[in-house]
Formats: C-alpha cells, sequence, structure tokens
C-alpha cells in the first residue's frame, strides 16, 4: 500500500491501494470496512477524481475511451487526522450513458448495481458525479431515487469548465433536483495545476466514516447473498 504525505491539520488520505474487481456479489471483499461509491456517466471524470483524492497518479486508471470500467473496483484508503486513523474502501462504479459494450452485459451491470446500491450494509456514501457542462439528467435523478435514504453527495466535476457565477448556479440546479442539502453538493476540478475541492470531499467523508459503527467482518448481509 503507497503512503502519500499531506498537512496535519486536517483530515487527509495518507495510504492507498487497490483491492480488487467484482464482476459479481461473490467478489465484493468480505469485512466490516465502510465503503464509499463513486457512480456517474462514462466521461465524468471518476478515475481522475479518485486520483486526485488519493493524490495518485494512476491508482485508478483513466482511457481515452469512455466505459472502461467493467466492475465494481475497491480501493482501501487510510485516513489520518491528527493521531487518529480511519479506514474506507472507495468502490469505483461502471460508468453509464456511453459504455460500448452489449445490451444484455449493461442489462447484468444495472441489475448488478441495484442490487449494491439497494442492499449493501457496508455502503456508507455515495458519490453522484455531475458533469458541470451537463448537470444531473434522467440516469443521475434514478441513481438518486435507488439510493433512497443512504447518504449522497453530488459532486460537480470539471468545474474548471465553468465561471464562478456558472457554478453557483449548477450547485443550486445539482440540490433542486437530487434534493440535496447545501452541505452535500461540492465542485471539483481533478486536473493536475487545476485542482480544487478535492480537501473538502475528504473531509465530509472521514467526518463520516470515522464516526461509524462497525460490523463483525464474518456478519454477512443475508439480503444479498440470497439474491445471488
Amino acid at each position: 500500500m503507497e503512503e502519500h504525505k499531506s498537512g496535519k491539520d486536517k483530515p487527509r488520505i495518507i495510504r492507498s491501494d487497490f483491492v480488487t474487481s467484482a464482476y459479481d456479489l461473490d467478489g465484493i471483499p468480505v469485512g466490516c470496512l465502510p465503503e464509499v461509491a463513486f457512480v456517474g456517466r462514462s466521461n465524468v471524470g471518476k478515475s481522475s477524481l479518485l486520483n486526485a483524492l488519493c493524490g495518485r497518479k494512476s491508482l485508478a486508471i483513466t482511457a481515452k475511451r469512455p466505459g472502461r470500467t467493467q466492475a465494481l473496483n475497491f480501493f482501501k484508503v487510510e485516513f489520518a487526522c491528527g493521531e487518529s486513523r480511519a479506514l474506507a474502501h472507495f468502490v469505483d462504479l461502471p460508468g453509464f450513458g456511453y459504455a460500448k459494450v452489449s445490451k444484455s452485459l449493461r442489462n447484468q451491470w444495472s441489475e448488478f448495481l441495484v442490487t449494491y446500491l439497494g442492499k449493501s450494509r457496508q455502503l456508507e456514501i455515495v458519490m453522484i458525479l455531475v458533469d458541470a457542462r451537463r448537470g444531473p439528467e434522467e440516469e443521475e435523478l434514478w441513481i438518486r431515487e435507488l439510493c433512497g435514504d443512504k447518504r449522497c453527495l453530488a459532486l460537480i466535476t470539471k468545474a474548471d469548465k465553468l465561471k464562478q457565477a456558472e457554478i453557483g448556479l449548477m450547485a443550486n440546479r445539482v440540490r433542486e433536483e437530487l434534493c440535496l442539502g447545501r452541505e452535500s453538493v461540492f465542485s471539483v476540478a481533478s486536473l493536475p495545476g487545476k485542482r480544487k475541492g478535492t480537501e473538502r470531499v475528504i473531509e465530509s467523508i472521514y467526518q463520516r466514516i470515522s464516526g461509524r459503527e462497525e460490523f463483525p467482518e464474518d456478519e454477512l448481509d443475508e439480503d444479498i447473498t440470497e439474491e445471488l
């Protein structure tokens, strides 16, 4: 697991590593770590955001052709805040909208995601990524509805493509259409030299998972295993 250096006065990610790719529910890691899922369109910048949050160049592989993530990719991350530590799994979900795959595989992914997002007991936060130039559309609204009462944050990606006033208008639109509070919507830019907003996202995640009650590692979600 690679270690990263940063400031000591705020929550930060100090270690990160790829764990596994899950192509079905059998492949999801068994354990008690809280999961933070990242979901959005295939070209919304999920991989770039994961790399920016973790301070890595290629933890999550960015592809020239959208739609290359074809599994639930799990990354183990360690947070530090002063002397405190917290562990979590970041989960990179298959993108939607542009993936060039068969209809049958796309339907299989959809069923997989519905079960995972709706049933996983370890899933603590769902990060819904929204392209700053498009705003929330039918798919993002579907994901938000699917999550029900699970904790959701909306991340407006590619914020460097808009003027500050435009970002404010987009944030208001996202809050209204996804039914989220002001503290649940962030604007981020992930490219080197233009990066912004990632520290606030890390802080929000840490605040949520650091006080989470852990489940024993051998305690499985019966609702999920019954649907295999």
